[in-house]
């Protein structure tokens, strides 16, 4: 009996997500040999939350010889597949008895707001320890 465990005929890539909000992955191979895959790469899928995701499988694409390969992988919380819902309505972010100035917001000055993350963002001028409510039903997966 040999000391040497013989290596899979195939492996799984599986997304693990613990966390209350779906994951955006992408998936690269690098150092690629001999493999053959169920799936084209790179890989974008999306990872539903509290879920183990089989992404791929990937075997030899010679059977008769050793395979190898590396990954690379990003991820992201949400849904890149996501879309706009135009008919979605929206509340502003403080109680309905209140109001307040609008203290930046696109189309005026800027002084904060330049980077493609935050170019759409509106800023009011509250007291600190103001209500802050949710614009629309929803997950709160930061804070």
């Amino acid at each position: 009996m040999s000391g040497f465990a013989e290596p899979p005929l195939s492996y799984q890539i599986i997304a693990h997500n613990r966390g209350h909000a779906p994951v955006s992955v992408q998936v690269s191979l690098t150092s690629v040999e001999n493999i053959s895959s169920d799936q084209s790469f790179p890989l974008f899928a999306v990872s539903r939350p509290n879920s183990d995701t089989t992404l791929a499988t990937i075997r030899a694409a010679n059977p008769g010889r050793s395979f190898r390969f590396s990954t690379q992988n990003r991820f992201h919380p949400g849904n890149f597949r996501a879309s706009h819902d135009s008919g979605a309505l929206y509340r502003l972010p403080f109680e309905d008895d209140r109001s307040f100035v609008i203290g930046q917001a696109p189309g005026g000055p800027m002084t904060t707001h330049n980077t493609p993350d935050s170019e759409q963002a509106i800023d009011f001028t509250m007291p600190e320890n103001t209500l802050i409510v949710a614009a629309r039903k929803g997950v709160v997966i930061s804070g």
